[in-house]
């Protein structure tokens, strides 16, 4: 079966803490102090009050906004999690399904994960209970969501907190969000008792209170964006408490500078994924509905200037069969419409996002190359006259973020006549020192020349030292070029020429800078799938597909030796690649081999029928 993206799921890389509730937080929470609320212009205690505050709320107009974004999750995967749940099996995204006491500890980590522990922390549990609710219209599941909720409180307003995610950054962020979806739902079904309401609107206001706190906020990256959006949703329900208009001004600038710095003037994301890319334009789609609902200014023209160059980028970094490509800590699934970005069909560039959908016939007059300089992508896609004809080449380098960043600067990936051909190496896990992250976020994992095995240098000083510098369209050909610095003591360009849609150029240079006539190692990688069938011959390199060939040659470059490796794990890791989550697959990994002090290089590739 045919896997497809669901937008709205976001496996995002886990950073760390910047910093923690403390003592003065979780004293404020059990005393009630601060808990205020503007009420027919009386201040009302959440503690003292209750009662008054609870009449206010359940007679309050139901929060639309809200409702349309919880019903994104409503579905029939979520409802047999609910299921499960219900006899305590838990199941979270790719991961086995695993059976745990009534009473957790929320020290749980069966799969020794972090990635399992942060859906834990989130209360991502609460999308599954509410689904099976909607779907059963069995008590029995709220009930169960306001349980796992309130033992989640018992046991992490206590130091110490028993684990990282308790009060993680991103981890604080989704489960606010799910608290609000438990909230309003409950209060759309009729529900929402008072004494729920009490103990639910307090641990809502406690996340508010910890996230808008300056040392919490983890500014300039898509867990900041999480974090400020969600803050100013939930103040935007709760307009009634006392700290509202300070709180609320603060959240709408971190909000509007996060969207701003996590994406280029010409609309691309700057964390080195395009399944971010795609997520990023759904959180700035849902973000303005959520500005548009509750009259939040904000600047329009300037955001569907943004989301129309962002729907550009998808067209041309989608494959042509409608797949993301794994660049990065993107996974090989199919682009699916999303309700949000739909709200925004009137712009200009969303006809290009239906022809990536496969909604729309491609426009002939659609330009077949794109070039992002500032982003440090070049795209070329010829659709021609079906996806059996087409040819796609992405050509990367760009480092604008440490995150989700792979070491994969003048790297490219090749899709053409509805295959894969030269691959990258995905996602696999977000878990630190595992060996097979490492490998995949290494420039071992890429289609790069690595010089005596050395690595990329990933510093702060790293950032905008490697780009796109050099694009000329002539008559007859594309020319593009992209250097970096990444190397100690080295100077590398790689430039790739297209002819046409069956043929290109791809040339390598290495200088070695202060160093007397030292010799090095090169190696010069590239991955392929391993359905292809590849053979040698003499110095060209054949690989064979299904309705094509691609024949790699050699102009004017001697190598020492071409070797061909498979599934490597010694001496060091070499040719896996993860086409999705915690997946893990052998593919081909061409090693064009070469002594030299520079590195020159010039290699045809040239598709042929067979």
């Amino acid at each position: 079966m045919k896997k497809t993206f669901l937008f709205l799921v976001f496996i995002i890389q886990i950073l760390p803490v910047h910093s923690q509730p403390d003592s003065t937080d979780i004293k404020n929470y059990n005393s009630g102090y601060g808990y205020d609320f503007i009420i027919n212009n009386k201040k009302l205690n959440i503690i003292s009050n209750s009662r008054n505050i609870y009449e206010y709320f359940k007679n309050k107009q139901i929060d639309s906004c809200i409702l349309f974004d919880f019903n994104q999750f409503i579905n029939e995967d979520n409802y047999n999690k609910g299921l499960l749940l219900k006899n305590n099996i838990f199941l979270f995204r790719d991961y086995d399904k695993t059976k745990l006491s009534k009473d957790l500890s929320w020290k749980e980590s069966p799969f020794n994960n972090r990635n399992w522990q942060w859906y834990l922390h989130q209360l991502k549990t609460i999308q599954f209970f509410i689904s099976a609710h909607h779907y059963t219209n069995d008590n029995t599941y709220l009930k169960l969501a306001y349980k796992h909720s309130f033992d989640w409180e018992k046991d992490n307003l206590v130091r110490p907190f028993p684990s990282e995610f308790s009060w993680n950054d991103h981890s604080t962020a989704l489960r606010l969000l799910n608290l609000l979806y438990l909230y309003e739902y409950s209060r759309n079904v009729g529900e929402l008792n008072k004494k729920k309401f009490e103990k639910l609107t307090r641990l809502i206001v406690l996340h508010i209170n910890v996230l808008i706190k300056r040392s919490f906020y983890n500014k300039g990256n898509n867990h900041g964006l999480f974090q400020s959006y969600i803050l100013l949703w939930a103040l935007n329900m709760f307009p009634e408490y006392i700290n509202f208009d300070n709180y609320n001004s603060i959240a709408k600038k971190r909000t509007l500078f996060e969207i701003k710095h996590g994406i280029t003037e010409e609309g691309v994301h700057i964390e080195n994924s395009p399944s971010y890319h795609i997520n990023h334009l759904i959180l700035m789609s849902k973000i303005m509905k959520i500005f548009d609902y509750y009259g939040i200014k904000y600047n329009k023209a300037k955001y569907y200037d943004l989301l129309n160059k962002g729907f550009e980028f998808v067209y041309y970094c989608v494959k042509p069969n409608g797949y993301i490509p794994i660049i990065g800590d993107s996974e090989d699934m199919k682009l699916r419409k999303n309700s949000y970005l739909n709200n925004y069909n009137f712009l200009p560039n969303y006809q290009l996002l239906r022809v990536a959908l496969g909604e729309e016939e491609p426009n002939k007059h659609t330009p077949k190359y794109k070039y992002y300089p500032e982003s440090g992508y070049f795209i070329y896609k010829s659709l021609k006259n079906s996806v059996e004809n087409s040819m796609q080449l992405i050509f990367k380098s760009g480092f604008l973020s440490f995150t989700h960043k792979h070491s994969d600067d003048l790297s490219f990936v090749l899709n053409g006549f509805e295959e894969d051909w030269v691959i990258d190496g995905g996602l696999y896990d977000y878990v630190y020192n595992n060996q097979y992250r490492n490998y995949f976020i290494s420039n071992r994992a890429h289609n790069l020349v690595i010089p005596d095995s050395l690595s990329f240098i990933r510093k702060w000083s790293s950032l905008k030292k490697s780009n796109l510098d050099s694009f000329i369209v002539n008559k007859d050909s594309i020319y593009v070029r992209g250097t970096h610095f990444l190397y100690k003591n080295l100077f590398t360009k790689r430039s790739i020429t297209i002819y046409n849609d069956s043929c290109f150029v791809v040339s390598d240079n290495i200088s070695l800078k202060n160093i007397q006539n030292k010799k090095s190692n090169y190696d010069l990688l590239l991955h392929v799938p391993l359905n292809k069938k590849i053979s040698v011959i003499n110095d060209s390199v054949i690989i064979q597909g299904i309705n094509k060939k691609l024949i790699i040659t050699p102009i004017n470059t001697d190598f020492d030796k071409i070797e061909i490796i498979s599934g490597q794990l010694s001496p060091e890791v070499q040719a896996w690649t993860s086409s999705n989550f915690r997946k893990l697959e052998k593919c081909y990994c061409l090693v064009f081999r070469k002594r030299a002090k520079d590195f020159h290089s010039f290699l045809k590739f040239e598709f042929k029928d067979l």
